[in-house]
């Protein structure tokens, strides 16, 4: 089961390679996503990383509490 689990996130990282490499050619200035649910743990690391690696200005949708 795991060897699957691993098979399939490394599967999915290659996969994403190339949108990440376009997204860096695009200034982080003029580019944007929108997270929804900005409150989720998991939508926080994902921020957290488009930051990291500069891809692109979040923008979190979420309740102010």
């Amino acid at each position: 089961m795991a060897g699957g689990c691993l098979q399939f996130v490394y599967h999915s990282g290659t996969l994403m390679q190339p949108i990440f490499a376009a997204a860096r050619q695009v200034p982080a200035g003029r580019s944007r996503i929108v997270y929804a649910e900005g409150e989720d743990e998991r939508v926080l690391r994902a921020v957290q990383i488009a930051v990291d690696e500069r891809l692109a200005a979040p923008i979190l949708v979420g309740r102010p509490s």
